[in-house]
């Protein structure tokens, strides 16, 4: 049954976009509109699930804080496998593990994603991708230009005693990172981007002053600004 449906999926999509090209039709939409004909089709046989079960180690009757990226709730989003990108995955990112997991649309089973077929995810409006330096691990993209600006969310852990028993807390944590010129550097303040982004410096810290953008306040939407503006000035030279 189950190759009946991708046949006659690759048939229907192989008819429709000979149509199109011939009837000049916006191939962006109808790219995407395929994809998700094609993923519905084919549903919990995609390839993405094709992977082992995961079980979540730390137990959360004894667990305080969030085991995964932004909340503890599944949300859908985009994933590049392969070289291929599926819409409308149902996922979360597990930042103690640095782990991407998702959910089978059938029989709700957590799939454990493994690393090497990740081009990429988006989830929460947030780009994440796999990088080498300055350790390998999943980066949340901030901007990428001719400098890019990346940030490594991950979680601490600590163990408390109370009255019955031992908990574990989990602490929510980021690390912030500048790549220029193939160098990858830890940013932990307004000073030490400029530092890194010093050929302009002065303009970057009255940009920051003109936008009225306070760095220790949002520091993400700060790095973001400063990545665009600094290749901005780049390109002036």
């Amino acid at each position: 049954m189950v190759k009946y449906l991708i046949v006659l999926a690759f048939t229907f999509l192989t008819g429709i976009t000979s149509a199109q090209v011939t009837q000049g039709i916006n191939t962006n939409q109808d790219e995407k509109y395929l994809s998700d004909l094609y993923d519905s089709l084919v549903g919990s046989n995609l390839r993405i699930y094709i992977g082992k079960k995961f079980f979540e180690p730390l137990s959360k009757e004894l667990l305080e804080g969030n085991l995964y990226y932004a909340d503890d709730d599944w949300t859908d989003g985009i994933l590049g496998y392969q070289g291929q990108v599926y819409s409308n995955v149902t996922m979360r990112y597990h930042t103690f593990l640095d782990k991407l997991i998702i959910l089978k649309p059938q029989g709700y089973e957590s799939i454990e994603v493994p690393e090497k077929n990740v081009d990429f995810f988006v989830m929460h409006n947030t780009r994440f991708e796999r990088l080498l330096l300055p350790q390998e691990g999943y980066y949340a993209i901030l901007y990428s230009g001719g400098t890019t600006i990346f940030t490594r969310h991950y979680s601490t852990r600590h163990e408390k005693n109370t009255d019955k028993n031992q908990v574990t807390e989990l602490e929510a944590k980021q690390k912030y990172y500048v790549k220029k010129n193939n160098i990858v550097s830890q940013v932990k303040s307004k000073g030490s981007v400029m530092k890194v982004l010093n050929e302009h410096k002065a303009e970057l810290r009255k940009f920051l002053r003109q936008r009225k953008i306070m760095f220790s306040r949002n520091r993400e939407l700060a790095l973001q600004a400063l990545g665009e503006e600094f290749d901005r000035l780049q390109n002036l030279k």
